[in-house]
C-alpha cells in the first residue's frame, strides 16, 4: 500500500477553497489545519473508515459537524477548533470508542453537551471552550475515568454546583475510591466564562495531580477552601471575577509550585498570607479589587497603620489586625483622674475648703436657675 495514500499533511500553509470530497478511502491521517479552507466539512469524510487523526482546526469552515464522522470508528484525535461551525455536537459521537482527544473550541456550537459523550471511555482531552453550549454539565462525565484535560470556558453552562463535586464523592462504604471517578485523573480544569453558581467543594483538594484550575468569570461564592493547598502540583489558579468572600487561607503561603495566581475582583477580606513565595512571585494584580483585603503585595496597604501591630503567625489566618494600646491617651486619662480625685479628697477632708466649695456651687446654681433661690446646699 502506497504511503502517500495513507497520510495527507498540508498544515500551516495558505491553501484555500473547499475541502476535497474525494479522498482515498484507506487514508489514516488527514492534517489540513492552519490554512484558509472554507465551506462545509464534507460528509464524505465519514467514509474514511481507517482514519485515525483528523485535524481541520484554524480554517474558515462553516456549517454543522457532519454526523457521518461518527462512522470513523478508529478515530483517535479529532480537532475542529477555531472555525465558524454551528449547530450541536452530534450525539452519535458516542460511537467513537477509541477517541483520545476531542477539540471543538472557538466555534459557534450551541445546545447541550450530550451526556452520551461519556461513552467515549478512552477520552483524555475534551475542549469545548469558546462556544455557546448551555444547560447543565452532565454528571455522566464522571465515567470518563481517563480524562486529563477538561476545558469548558466561555459557554453558557448553568449549574447549582460545580461539576467536580459529583466526581469527588469518593467515600464508598467507608472506603476512599480515588480512581473510580473522572476528576481524580484530571491535570487541567478550565470552566471560566460560564454561569456556574454555588461554592467550591472542599474535596477539590483531592485532585493531587491537578496543574491548572481556572474557575474565573462565574458566579461562584463562599470561601476559598484551605484544602486547595493539598494540590501540591498546582501551577496555575484563577478564581478571579467571582463572589468569593472571607479570608485567603494561610496554607497557600506554603505552596511553592504556583507560577500563576489570580484572586482579583472578589470580596475577599483580611490579611494576605505572607510567605516568601507569595511575596516574591505575585504582584498587586493577583489580589486587586478586593476592597477589604490588605497587606503586601498591595502597595497602599504595605505600611501598618499607627497603633496597629502586625499580625502574629497564629492570628494571620484570622485576617484581623491586632490593635495596639494607645498609651499616650491612657496616661493622660490617668493623670486627669488622679488630679481630680486628689482635689475632691482635699475638699472632703478640710472643712473650710468644703464650705467655700459648696457656697460657690450654691451661688452659681442660683444665678443660672433663679427658681432655686430658696434652695441651699
Amino acid at each position: 500500500m502506497d504511503l502517500e495514500m495513507l497520510m495527507l499533511a498540508v498544515s500551516r500553509n495558505e491553501l484555500s477553497g473547499p475541502i476535497p470530497s474525494m479522498l482515498p478511502p484507506n487514508m489514516w491521517i488527514l492534517l489540513l489545519n492552519n490554512n484558509l479552507f472554507s465551506g462545509n466539512i464534507p460528509s464524505s469524510l465519514g467514509k474514511l473508515s481507517q482514519l485515525v487523526l483528523l485535524n481541520l482546526a484554524n480554517n474558515n469552515l462553516i456549517g454543522v459537524i457532519p454526523v457521518s464522522l461518527a462512522e470513523c470508528s478508529y478515530l483517535l484525535g479529532l480537532n475542529l477548533g477555531n472555525n465558524s461551525l454551528q449547530g450541536s455536537l452530534p450525539h452519535e459521537f458516542s460511537k467513537l470508542g477509541e477517541l483520545y482527544s476531542l477539540v471543538v473550541h472557538s466555534n459557534n456550537l450551541n445546545g447541550s453537551l450530550p451526556s452520551s459523550i461519556s461513552n467515549c471511555s478512552k477520552l483524555q482531552v475534551l475542549n469545548i471552550g469558546n462556544n455557546s453550549f448551555e444547560g447543565e454539565i452532565p454528571t455522566s462525565l464522571k465515567n470518563l475515568s481517563k480524562l486529563r484535560v477538561l476545558v469548558m470556558k466561555k459557554n453558557n453552562f448553568i449549574v447549582s454546583n460545580t461539576p467536580y463535586q459529583e466526581g469527588l464523592d469518593m467515600n464508598l462504604k467507608g472506603t476512599l475510591e480515588h480512581y473510580k471517578y473522572i476528576f481524580s485523573t484530571l491535570t487541567s480544569i478550565d470552566l471560566s466564562h460560564n454561569e456556574l453558581e454555588g461554592e467550591i467543594d472542599p474535596n477539590l483538594g483531592k485532585l493531587k495531580g491537578l496543574r491548572l484550575l481556572n474557575l474565573s468569570m462565574n458566579n461562584l461564592k463562599g470561601t476559598i477552601p484551605n484544602s486547595l493547598a493539598e494540590m501540591n502540583q498546582l501551577e496555575s489558579l484563577d478564581l478571579s471575577r467571582n463572589h468569593f468572600s472571607g479570608q485567603i487561607p494561610i496554607e497557600i503561603a506554603f505552596l511553592n509550585f504556583w507560577g500563576s495566581l489570580n484572586l482579583s475582583n472578589n470580596n475577599l477580606l483580611g490579611s494576605i498570607p505572607q510567605g516568601q513565595h507569595i511575596t516574591n512571585t505575585f504582584g498587586e494584580s493577583s489580589f486587586s479589587r478586593n476592597p477589604n483585603l490588605w497587606g503586601c503585595p498591595l502597595p497602599k496597604k504595605c505600611s501598618w497603620p499607627q497603633f496597629v501591630a502586625p499580625p502574629s503567625p497564629t492570628s494571620i489566618n484570622q485576617g484581623k489586625k491586632s490593635i495596639g494600646y494607645p498609651w499616650y491617651k491612657i496616661s493622660m486619662g490617668l493623670l486627669y483622674g488622679v488630679a481630680f480625685g486628689g482635689l475632691i479628697s482635699l475638699i472632703m477632708i478640710k472643712i473650710s475648703w468644703r464650705r467655700k466649695y459648696f457656697n460657690k456651687v450654691d451661688t452659681i446654681l442660683k444665678f443660672l436657675f433663679p427658681w432655686m433661690k430658696n434652695w441651699t446646699l
